[in-house]
């Protein structure tokens, strides 16, 4: 599994979501999981191939053999 750290920033038009951390700014820090080959993401509810969860929510996430 590979977990990449976005940060999601407020500006006047909307938010910005990207994997620079800009010090001194507020943002919201979110993680983007993205399956190993052949794998799925679970929560045990929902079966995906990529998701963005909060920081709070990483260690519901895991892997599981098989494509569907």
């Amino acid at each position: 599994m590979i977990k990449n750290e976005l940060f999601v920033y407020l500006g006047d038009n909307g938010t910005i979501t990207t994997g620079i951390y800009l010090p001194g700014t507020p943002c919201v820090k979110k993680y983007q999981l993205t399956a190993s080959k052949d794998k799925l993401l679970t929560n045990g509810v929902k079966k995906v191939s990529t998701v963005i969860i909060s920081e709070r929510d990483l260690d519901s996430w895991y892997e599981i053999n098989g494509q569907e």
